[in-house]
């Protein structure tokens, strides 16, 4: 299984890897469009590599210190992929109960129709 690193501290750009790994490494200048370069970015790696994002164990972010604005967006999109894969986010399991249940409860109580878009992860 895959470990993918995001570091999105340093103001000039955007680095991701998997494994920790140099070799199997990519950076790209994102001086403003960090929150658009990234998801791409991360595409472009598990393509590079012919790894599917269903073969990630656990995803790490560098928390800092660094720009501000650059560690919420990393963290934002590690948690979003963690949380849509169930997987973890620097060691940590994304809580899914009562916090997605509770929307869902409430939209029933007035009669709305909903979906659960998670994915499905093979066990």
């Amino acid at each position: 299984m895959c470990v993918l690193h995001i570091d999105t501290t340093n103001n000039q750009e955007i680095t991701v890897s998997l494994n920790g790994d140099s070799k199997m490494q990519l950076k790209e200048k994102a001086h403003i469009l960090k929150s658009q370069a990234l998801l791409p970015l991360i595409e472009k790696l598990l393509k590079k590599n012919k790894i599917e994002l269903k073969d990630l164990s656990e995803i790490k972010v560098n928390r800092g210190p660094g720009s501000y604005t650059g560690i919420r967006i990393g963290l934002a999109v590690a948690n979003a992929l963690g949380y849509a894969l169930g997987i973890r986010v620097n060691g940590k399991e994304m809580e899914t109960d009562g916090v997605y249940e509770w929307p869902l409860r409430q939209s029933m109580d007035y009669g709305l129709k909903t979906k659960d878009l998670r994915l499905k992860t093979k066990d």
